[in-house]
């Protein structure tokens, strides 16, 4: 397996893990308040901010460490698989170009030949 499969491996799965801790504070701040369950539903890490400010400790500061690892981690990964894509692509692209730059001087060669023998 290629090292850009493995890391967008472990992205969906860093995605999944986020997608069930983010349900998981949406339903602990609906269960706290409308505001906190509005805020963790509507605002781009919300739930994040939720789970530090309200979780005291143990388990649950851990889960908010778990909901922060999992959202780095996922789009670092998919960050660093995109890059990867993208490089062979681009690495990819050079190849062809230089194949058909040296096809067209092949073309050219088997012309300037035909030239000749008709010359000839």
């Amino acid at each position: 397996m290629s090292i850009t499969l493995i890391l967008l491996v472990i992205s969906v799965v860093c995605w999944f893990v986020a997608t069930i801790l983010h349900i998981v504070m949406l339903v602990h701040g609906f269960k706290t308040s409308i505001k906190w369950g509005l805020i963790c539903l509507l605002v781009p890490l919300g739930s994040l901010v939720f789970a530090f400010r309200q979780f005291g400790g143990g388990k649950r500061r851990i889960a908010a460490f778990v909901f922060l690892l999992t959202i780095v981690g996922g789009g670092v990964c998919a960050g660093v698989a995109s890059y990867q894509t993208a490089r062979a692509a681009i690495g990819s692209a050079e190849a062809a170009a230089q194949g058909m730059k040296e096809a067209e001087i092949q073309i050219q060669d088997l012309e300037n030949l035909e030239d000749l023998q008709l010359d000839l």
